[in-house]
């Protein structure tokens, strides 16, 4: 069993695949968690409720910090952490998302 398997991630680094596949095909980054967070698993749920603090006014900044609400150390803390990074540079950036990737497949 993987340590993502074990936090019932297990299809974490295939989300983010999606989302730099929906990047890259022009979508904008909250279109592409959208589209990520149409699944059931617990990544989806925690994006879910981005989003919808999102639709409701909240900055993105804001809607990250109730994303890593209860979140400890580990593979949805960095996401969050890449998708500030993401916010901070002004853009969708897929190369954050690939590293972030591989780092996860290792």
């Amino acid at each position: 069993m993987s340590p993502l398997d074990a936090l019932g991630l297990p299809g974490l680094p295939d989300d983010l695949d999606l989302m730099c596949l929906c990047l890259e095909g022009g979508l904008g980054l909250q279109m592409a968690l959208k589209r990520v967070a149409r699944g059931q698993d617990p990544l989806s749920k925690k994006l879910q409720n981005l989003i919808q603090a999102l639709s409701l006014g909240a900055s993105f900044e804001q809607a990250l910090m109730g994303f890593r609400e209860g979140v400890k150390p580990g593979p949805l803390d960095r996401f969050s952490r890449v998708l500030q990074q993401m916010d901070r540079l002004g853009g969708p950036s897929v190369a954050l998302l690939r590293t972030e990737t591989r780092y996860l497949r290792a």
